[in-house]
């Protein structure tokens, strides 16, 4: 779910959220780029690197919890930890959104054949930046640069490249993937500012460009607002959860119930972590007592 701008207001909710509680984030800047999640990893366009960050993106939240605990373990850093805590605010969004942004695809797609159904999952992404920044900012997608979403960093970009090489690794079988990553990480900051569209009018030009042929750029930048020929977030209150799991809640329901869980995920990780720290510190004074 690439969506940028949904990410990290996301991302800000669940923060503020988390401070009322008394959890802090360490590092704000760390936090938001793991709250862009694994998308970041496909920007690079390296067919491994990207089959391997959506089979990640598909574990369930156990294995998540479970990967970040082990690593994080490892490198008590506060940029680790903070991304970790992003990653889940990504992994709670994705997981909750996913199946009903890939329902609207598919019925834009069987309304307009005229473009692949990838292509209007990116349209229906866009849209859904634009209306969850006027739900939590009352503002337009051309006052918004997507640089917002991933601050300039080179200490977090290593340190999440660090983080997801390891979740590669241990959770999809990838090794020797950080320079990758990184690589990843710094063609996203670039992407992000080629997307930004502060006039409404690069979306313009990309539309009439690609004209007749598949819209992949102009499909994923922001204009002003989304165009009314689609009910992008649901509102009329539409049934499209499957037979097994029925769902007709709009997105802006899913979303303010989806930050809710994952505060709820975040500050429980977050305590088990600190136990985990508390029993290792605990166990290497107790081993140093005895060798004395």
């Amino acid at each position: 779910m690439p969506a940028p701008i949904v990410h990290y207001l996301f991302a800000k909710r669940v923060q503020e959220e988390l401070c009322k509680k008394g959890v802090l984030v360490p590092s704000e800047a760390a936090f938001l780029w793991g709250a862009q999640g694994t998308a970041l990893l496909t920007n690079l366009r390296n067919s491994g690197l990207t089959a391997a960050a959506q089979q990640l993106s598909g574990q369930p939240p156990a294995v998540w919890d479970s990967l970040l605990h082990d690593c994080c373990g490892m490198v008590q850093r506060e940029n680790g930890l903070s991304c970790a805590e992003g990653l889940l605010c990504s992994s709670a969004l994705e997981q909750a959104a996913t199946p009903y942004i890939s329902w609207c695809a598919a019925q834009m797609a069987a309304r307009d054949r005229s473009q692949p159904a990838e292509i209007w999952k990116n349209e229906e992404e866009s849209a859904l930046d634009c209306i969850l920044l006027r739900y939590e900012c009352g503002a337009l997608p051309t006052d918004f640069s997507l640089l917002q979403a991933l601050p300039k960093s080179g200490t977090v970009q290593s340190d999440l490249a660090e983080l997801f090489a390891y979740l590669l690794e241990k959770g999809v079988g990838l090794p020797y993937a950080q320079e990758l990553c990184l690589q990843a990480l710094e063609e996203s900051r670039r992407l992000y500012r080629r997307l930004t569209d502060s006039t409404g009018l690069k979306r313009i030009f990309y539309l009439r460009r690609e004209h007749d042929k598949p819209h992949t750029w102009s499909s994923r930048m922001r204009s002003f607002t989304e165009d009314a020929s689609f009910d992008y977030a649901n509102l009329s209150g539409a049934a499209w959860g499957t037979g097994e799991n029925p769902d007709s809640r709009t997105f802006l329901q899913l979303y303010d119930e989806t930050a809710a869980r994952a505060v709820q995920r975040v500050t429980a990780w977050k305590q088990e972590q600190d136990a985990r720290i508390t029993r290792t510190q605990s166990h290497c004074k107790e081993k140093g007592e005895h060798q004395i």
